[in-house]
């Protein structure tokens, strides 16, 4: 399917409710999570960003490794980076015309009661045809996840929510 963000109104109000969600005390109602991707075919870089509750993420490491973490005190641990590292890679994959991108770790933080991971590629192209994004972001934590999907691509935005089972975005330049 092609998707296409059908106006700026529409990708605000998305993210004025996200940010509505994420206002909430720790126990929260809502599965939620958002991953932004920005290509930079000037640059052949492409910066991943996903912001999820921290509670979410730590039950779902914990289901993962058996293993009890604590984001919130240990942003420099490099277990803790490798066990975030690992359960998104395994969790979100980029297709640029069928071909994964290999995502390296920046690092995460921190804010208030959600963690933002950030992840970097390069470019191997500054042009393809073809984008798949496949987000199951905690969809083994919840099935009542939702993850929003954004992509720019030379200044051209697409957003897609995806709900359990739902995990492919895919978009044809």
């Amino acid at each position: 399917m092609h998707f296409k963000t059908k106006s700026i109104k529409f990708l605000t109000i998305l993210i004025v409710l996200s940010l509505q969600i994420y206002s909430f005390a720790p126990v929260h109602k809502y599965y939620f999570s958002l991953t932004e991707i920005k290509a930079n075919t000037a640059s052949k870089t492409l910066s991943v960003s996903s912001k999820l509750f921290i509670d979410d993420l730590e039950s779902a490491l914990q289901k993962t490794n058996n293993i009890k973490f604590d984001l919130s005190k240990s942003t420099d641990n490099k277990v803790v980076q490798d066990a975030v590292f690992n359960y998104i890679n395994s969790h979100l994959q980029i297709y640029l015309d069928g071909k994964m991108v290999p995502l390296n770790l920046v690092g995460f933080e921190i804010e208030n009661e959600v963690v933002w991971i950030y992840l970097e590629s390069k470019l191997n192209n500054k042009e393809f045809k073809s984008t798949q994004i496949i987000n199951t972001i905690l969809y083994d934590f919840s099935a009542d996840q939702t993850n929003l999907v954004q992509f720019n691509w030379n200044n051209k935005n697409y957003s897609e929510k995806l709900s359990y089972p739902n995990k492919e975005l895919i978009i044809n330049q």
